[in-house]
């Protein structure tokens, strides 16, 4: 089975108001509460247009899919691409890191040395 996954997407990142977010990209009120409960089947091109370029993603960041069964869990398949990962939170896993591993994560830290050199 493919499911929307956008709540979880948001949440990874890093989004607070998803309604409000949502809402500003053009999507009523009664579609949102079904893609954020994960009860909406299928998603508007617009939709998916939107999202992704709020979110900085590709579409197939929106889907998840969950083998039926095992039979067609078939490793080589191109929907493996989209099986369901770990979740990520950003601000968790920033939290974790040291200013120095933040700005060689963001690059900063060749800027840095740029300024040093001239």
């Amino acid at each position: 089975m493919i499911r929307l996954r956008i709540k979880e997407l948001l949440d990874e990142k890093g989004v607070k108001f998803h309604y409000a977010v949502l809402r500003k990209l053009g999507i009523s009120d009664h579609v949102i509460a079904k893609y954020l409960s994960g009860e909406k089947k299928w998603i508007l091109l617009k939709h998916t247009e939107a999202i992704c370029l709020f979110l900085r993603c590709e579409p197939n960041d929106l889907f998840e899919w969950v083998p039926d069964n095992k039979l067609h869990d078939n490793p080589h398949h191109p929907l493996q691409k989209i099986k369901p990962k770990m979740p990520l939170n950003i601000d968790e896993e920033l939290k974790k890191r040291t200013p120095d591993e933040l700005r060689k994560l963001f690059g900063k830290d060749k800027e840095e040395d740029k300024g040093k050199k001239e």
